[in-house]
Order: C-alpha cells, then structure tokens, then sequence
C-alpha cells in the first residue's frame, strides 16, 4: 500500500467519524457529573493536575472569581476534549475586559485543555465555537507547559478564525528525571553543596535523634497530620508574608480538598522531618503513575539555621530513587534552593487568543506589539504587573521563597 493509499485511506475514515460538536456547561451539577468520562481523556502521561477532582476541588473553594464556563468537545455521544475555563469581567491596563480564563491559579501548578491523545480537530471545533460567541475579548491560559499541544494547535488554528495569538513567558519549573540510581544522581551534585548538607545534619543531631515519617493517604492519623503540617509551614516568614496555606482559609480549604482527594487515591504523601520526637519540617506531595509532585514545603524557623527544610528534601528524594519512581516534579517557580538539586525546567507560558473585536485587537496590540517592543526594563515590568494587576487581588497569593527562606524568582 502506498503513502498516497494510506493518505486517501485515512481521509475516508475520518470522514466516516460522527461530527464534532461543541458543548458549553455553566451548571455546577452538570460539571460534577462529568467526573468519569473527563478522566477518561486522562493519559498515564498526564499529571494528576489534569483530573476532574483537582478542577472540582479548585472550584470549589476559588470559583468565586468567575463564572463556569466548560467547552465540551463530543465525537457523536464520546468526550473527546475539555476546555476547563472561567469568565471574568476585569480591567487590564485600564480596558474593561470579557475574560475567557482557564480554572487555575498560582497554586495549580500548570495548567491544560484535557484532550487525551487527540488530532487537532477538537481545538479547531473549539475555535469554531469561539468565532460563533461575540461575549468575550480574549482567552487566557495560565501556566501552560511550553511543549504542549494545546499551544501549538491554537497557535495554527486561530489564524483561520481571524483571531490574534500570543504566548507570555511564565514560571521554569524545576524537575528531575529519575533514571540512575542514588549514588551516581548524589554524585552529580556539587561538593560544596553536599558538604553543607552533611555538616547540618551532624549540627542537628547533636540535639537528638533525626528521622523521617511519612505517612500516606489511608493511614490512621493522616488528617490530623495535615493540619499540624500547616501549622509548622505558617511558622517561618510565609506567615508573617500573609502567603501560608494557613493565611488564607481559602487556600487551607482548598489544600484540604486536595489531600482528602489525593487520600482516596492513594496519591497522599506526608513527610515530616523529625527530631527528639519534635516535628520541624514538613512536606506536602502526591505519586501518581510514577511520578512525584512535590506540593508544599515548610519549617520551623527555630531551627533555621540547619536547613530543615532541605535536609527533608534531600530524604525524599532519596526515597524517590529508592522507589524507582521516573520524575520528581518540584512544580512551581524556580528557586536558588531548587536550582542545588537540577538543571533541568520545564517552561511555562500564558498563552492568550484575542477575539476578532475591536477591543480584542486593541488588547492584542497593546500586550504583544506595544509591551513586546519595550525593552526588559524597569518599565516592560511594570507594564507587565499593570497587566496581571486586575487578578492579583481575586487570586491566592502565593509564595516566592524555598524551605530555608530564600528568594527565588517569581
């Protein structure tokens, strides 16, 4: 059979396929009940970020920042793809703004359509869809993984729909492929690095003995366990920061909703780092599909001064390899004390579709002509800040610094 078979063959039974068509649900109930064939799109692949649970948690505990608008792609009765996206009506740069948002915020990680192993066709049925809904200025997708194909299926679709592109550089997220063992992964860490690490940990157990607990999602006592892990992560400068889970009940509500999920799927991981029986650090994280998210990490900065938070890391880590697992994902921005354990990031973007309107063009113009022709200055970056502005306010804050204090980039 020949290319030029194959080619004809394949167009034929594309033909044959049910059509495409587009749902658009703003109904809570509707959106839960979807929870089975939404993660059935979920690959092995995916993170867990992608499931319908984490969205549903998210919602409910920071949907009060928009309004529900989900975009189903159907193939005859089958879900094909999800577009898991909000409604805002803000200010950027002083416009008022119909805003088609992704479900996510500086605490999702990073963000996706939820397509599974689909052609283009569903972005294409979504920008179909889009071109039809005068109601909006532009779509805005946070923190999307650079080498996604959601990015480079809109970027090559949105031109036939007369609709402006863009991608803004986002956070680097720091990650470690787990394909050695322990000792030939320590032994590609810097020396100076490890003799700091070894030096506190003899400083610590000096005070008593030093060990790990963990606990995992289905163990007794793993509730109350969470809540003391908050507690020990609001000690240090995040709780005089305001940006602790614990300084925002919002933000605890929601890493509650996450643990109890993450619980029943045996994705929970709690990790403390214990001397005398006094717990000092603390680890949030999920493992799922062999892969390893680490959530939040925190110490008391009455022990500061060995590096507690590190020093736990450096045991979890370990595990990891131990486990055989095949990437540790340290998720969100980079930082100096990320930077000590990988060279390795996984770029980030927003990523943005700016509707044929009047005020879509202008906004287009504005961010990708005007800001993108300034210089990295002082002023590209308070342009930049003006821009986000109108959303910093609704969203959660969160934290810029590692688990021994330090500044990283935001």
């Amino acid at each position: 059979m020949t290319l030029g078979m194959i080619d004809a063959r394949s167009e034929a039974l594309r033909a044959l396929r049910p059509p495409l068509w587009v749902e658009e649900i703003r109904d809570e109930d509707r959106f839960r009940s979807l929870r089975a064939s939404w993660n059935a799109l979920v690959t092995p692949l995916d993170p867990p970020l992608l499931r319908h649970e984490w969205f549903e948690t998210f919602w409910d505990h920071f949907g009060l920042q928009g309004a529900l608008v989900l975009l189903l792609v159907w193939e005859g009765e089958r879900l094909v793809t999800v577009a898991p996206l909000m409604k805002l009506s803000e200010k950027r740069l002083g416009i008022p703004c119909r805003i088609l948002r992704s479900i996510s915020n500086d605490h999702s990680g990073r963000f996706d359509f939820v397509a599974g192993n689909r052609e283009p066709e569903p972005i294409e049925a979504i920008l179909r869809h889009l071109a039809g809904c005068p109601g909006w200025d532009f779509l805005e997708l946070q923190d999307v993984p650079q080498e996604s194909r959601t990015l480079t299926w809109l970027a090559r679709g949105s031109g036939r729909w007369g609709f402006k592109t863009g991608d803004w550089r986002s956070i680097q997220s720091p990650y470690i492929r787990i394909d050695r063992d322990w000792e030939t992964y320590w032994g590609t860490l810097s020396g100076h690095f490890k003799r700091n690490l070894r030096r506190r940990r003899r400083q610590l157990q000096e005070l008593g003995p030093v060990r790990v607990e963990q606990l995992n999602g289905g163990e007794a006592g793993w509730q109350q366990a969470l809540l003391e892990g908050f507690d020990i992560e609001a000690l240090a400068w995040k709780g005089a920061a305001g940006t602790s889970i614990n300084s925002s009940s919002s933000v605890a509500r929601f890493y509650q909703g996450i643990a109890e999920v993450s619980a029943r799927l045996k994705w929970l991981r709690l990790y403390f780092l214990v001397v005398s029986d006094r717990k000092i650090a603390f680890a949030l994280s999920l493992v799922d599909s062999g892969r390893f998210f680490l959530l939040k990490i925190g110490y008391d900065p009455a022990f500061g001064r060995f590096s507690p938070g590190i020093l736990l890391h450096e045991e979890i880590l370990r595990s990891a390899f131990e486990e055989r697992l095949e990437e540790f994902d340290f998720l969100g921005p980079c930082m100096p004390w990320k930077e000590d354990w990988t060279p390795l990031r996984r770029s980030h973007v927003f990523s943005y579709v700016f509707s044929r309107s009047l005020r879509g063009r202008m906004l287009y113009w504005l961010k990708f002509q005007l800001l993108s022709s300034l210089k990295r200055s002082v002023l590209l970056r308070r342009l930049e800040r003006v821009w986000r502005g109108a959303t910093e306010g609704s969203k959660a804050r969160v934290d810029r610094k590692g688990p021994d204090g330090r500044r990283g980039e935001g």
